[in-house]
């Protein structure tokens, strides 16, 4: 118990420092006070302006209603001169540079509207590390484990990542890391993700990496007539826990083999899972609380859920996207319970056919619940039509009709 214990707050932890941070920081940003503007260089050791590609990560700390709220923006990619604007309070730099070792200017505190000029991001070469991943029950070294690293620059570990794979002796090389602390995120077939936070990698001896072999999911997918689901996939949207969560952009974590049957062996027990099913025809449904060593478990997907928008008016209004005109189709699934109810958005767009009063757009692949659906300024909610097809009509003229 003790392990898993500590394997919990560990795992807590890391998620306050490594969760994708993509829609946290646009509501901070939205509700942002005007930016403060920070301009300067970005030089080698000897002085002189750096000509290398440098991705640039800003961190602001403001102390609002007794709480310390943290913005986080990626400023873009800059070679010698750099101008970016931050959200003002206490500001943080950090430099990414293929080649030298991340590095942080600051704390730089600033007020709305301040400007500071002149400052010098001087990059550095960093040190070099061996590290090894082994298996914690036998020590024998894991092959095909895929690596993450994020350096504990300024206050956090928020930032830019690097991936590193491993060889199939289970050991790697790191090069040119900072002089700070770092969280690290590793994950290989067979094995539960590991996850530490504020670990030191010398460059002395060899660090160890273990990891704990993961107790195999099992189940078998069926089509709405009950037919296996051959070559259906388990995409991996969220994983959380009570202190937080973390998004993916649909990752592929399982696929179905000739008989339906699939396997998921990457669990951990200290996380829950949202995880959407999707078949060859393209249906889908979700699929929550898979955890390690459960077996048998049966998925039927849904029978032609899917959605037809007709739209009316000028088409003009709608994005063009790929030279074609779309509009937005989003779903929120929740990853509760028992945990908090951490939500992830499935989203794509539907390309819009004309028609003789407007047009017309499909897309498939609902899942139980409700759609949104934004066409231009427009948006309309509707509940999904379960095994069946959901239909909306959206007046693209609505505000001149006014």
């Amino acid at each position: 118990m003790g392990r898993i214990r500590l394997s919990r707050c560990v795992a807590a932890l890391v998620f306050c420092l490594l969760s994708e941070q993509v829609d946290d920081a646009s509501a901070q940003e939205a509700t942002a006070p005007v930016k403060a503007t920070i301009s300067g260089r970005i030089a080698l050791e000897d002085g002189t302006l750096a000509k290398v590609e440098a991705s640039l990560h800003s961190e602001s700390f403001r102390n609002e209603n007794g709480n310390e709220n943290i913005y986080n923006s990626g400023q873009g990619r800059f070679r010698g001169n750099f101008s970016i604007e931050a959200a003002p309070g206490e500001i943080w730099l950090k430099c990414f540079v293929k080649g030298f070792a991340p590095t942080v200017a600051g704390p730089f505190t600033l007020a709305p509207g301040e400007k500071l000029e002149n400052t010098l991001i001087q990059l550095k070469r960093g040190r070099a590390a061996r590290l090894r991943v082994v298996s914690a029950d036998d020590g024998k070294p894991i092959a095909g484990v895929s690596l993450q690293l994020w350096p504990h620059l300024g206050k956090s570990s928020n930032g830019q990542s690097t991936s590193i794979p491993v060889g199939e002796k289970g050991e790697t090389e790191l090069k040119n890391l900072a002089d700070a602390t770092y969280s690290v995120g590793a994950t290989a077939p067979g094995f539960e993700p590991l996850n530490i936070s504020n670990k030191t990698l010398s460059s002395d001896d060899v660090n160890e990496l273990k990891m704990t072999r993961a107790l195999p999911a099992t189940g078998i997918i069926f089509t709405a007539d009950r037919k296996t689901a051959k070559g259906a996939r388990i995409l991996k949207v969220m994983e959380g826990s009570n202190q937080g969560a973390r998004t993916y952009h649909r990752t592929v974590a399982a696929t179905t083999d000739d008989a339906g049957r699939f396997t998921l062996d990457q669990l951990s027990s200290a996380w829950q899972y949202l995880f959407v099913v999707e078949g060859a025809d393209g249906s889908r449904t979700v699929l929550r609380n898979m955890q390690p060593g459960v077996e048998g478990v049966e998925i039927r997907l849904p029978k032609g859920q899917s959605l037809r928008v007709k739209l009316t008016g000028d088409l003009n209004r709608l994005p063009v996207k790929n030279g074609r005109r779309t509009i937005a189709v989003s779903q929120s699934i929740v990853l509760g319970p028992p945990a908090p109810a951490h939500s992830a958005a499935l989203s794509g767009d539907a390309e819009v056919q004309p028609a003789d009063d407007g047009g017309v757009a499909h897309y498939k692949g609902l899942v139980t619940g409700t759609v949104e659906v934004r066409a231009g300024d427009e948006t309309v909610v509707a509940n999904v039509v379960e095994n069946g097809l959901t239909e909306m009509t959206i007046d693209l003229d609505k505000d001149k009709a006014k």
